[in-house]
């Protein structure tokens, strides 16, 4: 046996494993692969692509199939995490995404993912405080008071001939309380939380739902009216909320315009929701596909180590799941990396998922470990400026809501295919089947 001590602090005691979970391979030739096309991001091996691209061209050129323009997709970790740590060299201030469909509206084009320092970090500071760890924790009665809900629902679900309930795990569950939870945290009323919902999916998610450039552009207004009348209610009395911070915050002695201050608004309701969201469902499947990890999940709970496993546990979902596929930065000068000449002005796009897998990084990375050592990941962002503002709180309501439905229901499990929606940007599960005895 080998004692070790993970990234949460744990110390692990646990046999060592002889074999290394193999990389995966793809059968396509490299003038097959393009990273900007959707069905690249269908494929069954799409692990195996983008390992192919990673150790044999980790600096290469794709190009968006409808319009023909070109951009460097970066897959190696220590490109990744240079590239999102220099923001002189390389700015977000042109967007975020070089990949979608042409014409296709970009929902936080007006926020400060889209500024750099310093004034991203002036921004930031408005609601900063809002996600400090400390804040995190002070949420804590109020999140597992949600979760514990979302269970006694589950527990009254019908039983099917087989003994099992069955339910679909997205809109049961991953879906309830990251909305709810930002929504609280916004000041949202709850008869509003559900609206609010339904707008972020269909802003993210728009083939999804149908929803085609013009409509969009609709959903972002009404998103963006809904956070500035709120806003005005605030300024007339202001509240411990994020809303509140919003309105009342101040950049160079100046109130955040109204343009901004909608648009931020949509921003954190965003990223309040789905990316969690996406996280929670991927926790579920990842414990289905990997046993052995769920039953390590199992065996701690009720036991001192119960709050680090699962915040380890956690984690290890972020890194293995990675919600968030890519981000673009644009050189602002050329740069010399690893013997490409990236032109000033170029568009170069970093894939997470890929780098969440680079070999040179971490050991075994093909292996889901919810008790990972040194677990530094792209999940929430390799670092820099733009770290993942809700990370603590992705955290938090990860590990509480897996660990609430594990303890009441340890046979629950995904009962068919999951449905994933066409997207290169955000690896997001629309539907996951799942059976328990309630």
């Amino acid at each position: 046996m080998t004692n070790t001590t993970n990234a949460a602090g744990l110390e692990i005691n646990r046999p060592p494993r002889s074999e290394l979970v193999p990389m995966p391979w793809t059968d396509l030739d490299h003038d097959e692969i393009n990273l900007a096309d959707f069905h690249t991001w269908g494929r069954h091996d799409i692990h195996g692509v983008l390992a192919k691209r990673r150790e044999e061209r980790p600096i290469a050129i794709d190009e968006h199939q409808a319009t023909g323009r070109p951009f460097w997709s970066v897959t190696r970790w220590d490109h990744v995490a240079a590239i999102s740590a220099d923001h002189q060299r390389f700015t977000s201030t042109m967007g975020v995404s070089a990949v979608g469909d042409p014409g296709e509206p970009n929902v936080v084009a007006d926020t400060m993912i889209v500024q750099d320092p310093p004034e991203h970090t002036l921004t930031r500071k408005l609601v900063n405080k809002g996600f400090t760890p400390k804040q995190v924790r002070a949420l804590a009665p109020a999140v597992e008071r949600r979760v514990l809900a979302i269970v006694d629902r589950l527990r009254a679900e019908p039983v099917g001939p087989d003994g099992k309930a069955h339910v679909e795990f997205v809109a049961a569950v991953a879906q309830e309380l990251p909305a709810a939870v930002i929504c609280d945290m916004m000041g949202i009323p709850e008869e509003d939380q559900q609206r609010m919902v339904d707008l972020t999916n269909r802003m993210l998610s728009p083939h999804e739902y149908g929803v085609d450039r013009h409509s969009i552009e609709e959903i972002k207004a009404e998103t963006d009216a809904y956070g500035l009348a709120l806003a005005e209610e605030r300024l007339r009395n202001p509240t411990d909320d994020l809303t509140s911070m919003l309105v009342t915050g101040r950049i160079a002695d100046q109130p955040l315009p109204t343009d901004r201050l909608g648009a931020f608004f949509r921003l954190l309701v965003i990223a309040g929701n789905e990316t969690t969201r996406n996280g929670i469902a991927h926790t579920m499947l990842l414990l289905s596909e990997w046993p052995e990890e769920k039953q390590r999940w199992l065996d701690a709970i009720g036991t001192p180590d119960e709050e680090l496993v699962a915040w380890s546990a956690a984690e290890e979902v972020v890194r293995f799941s990675t919600p968030v596929i890519h981000m673009k930065r644009d050189a602002t000068t050329d740069v010399e990396i690893d013997g490409h000449t990236i032109a000033k002005g170029d568009k170069v796009v970093m894939w997470y998922p890929a780098a969440n897998r680079d070999p040179r990084h971490l050991p075994d990375p093909y292996r889901f470990d919810i008790l990972r050592e040194a677990n530094h990941h792209a999940g929430f962002g390799p670092g820099g400026p733009h770290f993942c503002l809700g990370a603590s709180l992705a955290r938090r309501e990860m590990a509480v809501t897996m660990t609430e439905c594990l303890r009441a229901f340890p046979d629950m499990e995904v009962s068919g295919p999951p449905r994933k929606t066409r997207s290169n940007f955000l690896h997001v599960l629309a539907e996951l089947p799942v059976s328990y005895t309630p």
